[in-house]
């Protein structure tokens, strides 16, 4: 499927799910999907590359560990940054709001990333 029609399927989705929204903290929800969506498309162009826009998570392999899980020791370590704000009341280098939306952003590419694992183990064990 080409770009275009990706990108015109994934905004009538989202138009469709808005339509169904009739409650303030649904729309706070919502609001949020979108400013980690802006987020996620502003720093990968910093990690990411041209065709991978998890080319930094992806890195992890290197070290045998899966994609997928990579992402979520990065989340970790933004579990780790919350609970120092919990304990302390301040964060020295980054908003705790930062945190929570790295936190949402990394376990958002781990699902795409181990659905991506799954799907190339389902693929090799179709193949003779």
């Amino acid at each position: 499927m080409d770009e275009v029609k990706v990108r015109e399927q994934l905004v009538t989705r989202f138009v469709e799910v808005l339509e169904q929204v009739h409650n303030p903290s649904s729309f706070r929800f919502y609001t949020g999907l979108m400013e980690i969506a802006e987020l996620h498309a502003r720093k990968q162009k910093d990690y990411g590359t041209e065709h991978d826009p998890f080319a930094n998570v992806r890195a992890s392999e290197d070290f045998d560990i899966p994609a997928w899980v990579g992402s979520m020791l990065r989340g970790n370590d933004k579990v780790s940054r919350i609970k120092t704000y919990i304990k302390k009341g301040t964060l020295a280098n980054e908003g705790v709001e930062d945190a929570f939306q790295d936190l949402a952003t990394y376990s958002l590419i781990a699902l795409v990333l181990f659905r991506e694992a799954m799907d190339g183990e389902a693929e090799s064990e179709e193949q003779p």
